[in-house]
């Protein structure tokens, strides 16, 4: 069986891709309240977390696989290489995801102070303005 910990590294991993490309959705001009560069610096440092936490989420896993692959069969040497160097990844890991958090909520607080939504703002109508609808029944 797979370990946990890989798992839950590739869950996180694909929850952070996700929330890094919301970020890098964003317009400045649906927020004309705030100055662009403060904008910019902002999804700058949120991207910078979100990249370093599912770098780190998948960097785990790829290194968590083989090891387990190895462990199956292993003689002495072997397996005491591959638990220390499972043990090294792991503190690597959460030190990662403890940096990448720390970032993220430090992004969170420049957001609110922002007044940067969590919400995405809506996609633009691509009917209006244009004049012409499908016909209706």
């Amino acid at each position: 069986m797979v370990p946990l910990d890989d798992i839950l590294a590739l869950i996180f991993g694909i929850l952070f891709v996700v929330r890094k490309l919301e970020t890098a959705r964003r317009d400045p001009a649906h927020y004309p309240h705030v100055p662009t560069p403060a904008f910019e610096s902002w999804r700058s440092s949120e991207m910078s977390a979100y990249r370093l936490g599912s770098n780190a989420c998948f960097l785990k896993a790829l290194i968590g696989l083989p090891m387990f692959l190895l462990m199956r069969n292993p003689d002495l040497q072997t397996a005491t290489a591959v638990i220390w160097t499972a043990r090294v990844a792991v503190v690597l890991w959460l030190i990662a995801m403890i940096t990448a958090f720390v970032r993220l909520h430090r992004a969170s607080k420049e957001r609110q102070r922002l007044r940067i939504p969590l919400a995405m703002p809506p996609p633009p109508d691509v009917n209006s303005g244009s004049g012409s609808r499908p016909p209706s029944d």
